[in-house]
């Protein structure tokens, strides 16, 4: 069923955001579309007060689709404000890199002719779930598209982390930290720990060490339904918790983290035609062997 109300949301600080929501506000209107600008967004448009429109929550309740203009992070920023609002978002990017985007700016005109037509698809991505509980303090609970990070602080040490899943010991990680990855964000964070790539609708997840001490220590692919608990041994005061490299959360010694995949699931949109596998030889300069 095509959408029929449209939510548009823009990061204002990229230097082509105001031509290209401009853009898009024809096209939809040419296309006959009804659409809401988020409140700070509308900021672009200089005749907009800034008290005018919805915040970002407000709009994601009352929409049937989310454009999104930005990179990645842009997206990322919308899912952590969105968590728990089931509304499919369609990402355009005016960023830089784009794996979890539908098209870029220079397919603008485009978009309203897509949205009419219902000429998209979704695609379901799993989504993590972190509670934190400092010593003797109250757990906090947190979410994550792409990942959470258990890194140090600002200090050159290694932290040590003794590592749990469903209940079972499997390692006592001395490191610069560890990534629990969703399939999404496996060419994030933790494709550049060394991490392998996941199909983003497998359904596993994966841990993967930062700079580890023992050359030894590889990723560890996991089923959908594990439950990963972290204690933080040491140093005092010196790990931080991180999802999607926002929410951060210094924790001191003996705090502990466990991660599971969230009820909550994030749609995102993108074209019929688009492969995962076309846009990571795209993205990451994939050409092949030169040998014959």
């Amino acid at each position: 069923m095509a959408a029929t109300r449209i939510g548009i949301t823009a990061n204002i600080a990229k230097p082509d955001a105001r031509r290209v929501l401009t853009q898009l506000c024809a096209d939809l209107r040419k296309s006959d579309l009804e659409f809401v600008v988020e409140r700070n967004s509308a900021r672009l448009f200089e005749e907009t007060p800034a008290t005018e429109g919805p915040d970002l929550r407000e709009l994601a309740q009352s929409v049937d689709l989310l454009v999104v203009l930005g990179g990645d992070g842009t997206i990322l920023r919308v899912v952590g404000q969105t968590v728990g609002i089931e509304v499919p978002i369609m990402g355009i990017n005016i960023g830089t890199l784009g794996f979890l985007t539908c098209a870029t700016q220079e397919d603008i005109d485009q978009v309203g002719g897509w949205i009419k037509n219902d000429s998209f698809k979704l695609s379901n991505r799993s989504m993590l779930q972190a509670t934190v509980t400092p010593e003797g303090e109250e757990p906090e609970i947190f979410f994550g598209l792409n990942e959470v990070s258990v890194c140090r602080a600002n200090v050159s040490r290694m932290i040590h982390l003794e590592t749990h899943v469903n209940g079972e010991y499997l390692n006592h990680y001395s490191a610069d930290g560890l990534i629990v990855s969703t399939p999404t964000g496996s060419t994030a964070y933790s494709l550049s720990a060394g991490g392998p790539i996941i199909d983003p609708e497998s359904g596993v997840f994966v841990i993967t060490p930062i700079c580890p001490h023992a050359m030894s220590n590889r990723s560890v692919v996991l089923r959908h339904d594990a439950v990963v608990e972290i204690l933080a041994v040491e140093p005092p005061d010196q790990v931080v918790v991180t999802l999607d490299g926002r929410s951060e959360k210094r924790v001191p010694a003996h705090s502990r983290i466990v991660i599971r995949r969230a009820q909550e699931q994030v749609q995102l949109a993108f074209l019929p035609d688009q492969s995962f596998f076309r846009t990571l030889r795209h993205k990451l300069h994939w050409h092949g062997s030169n040998v014959s």
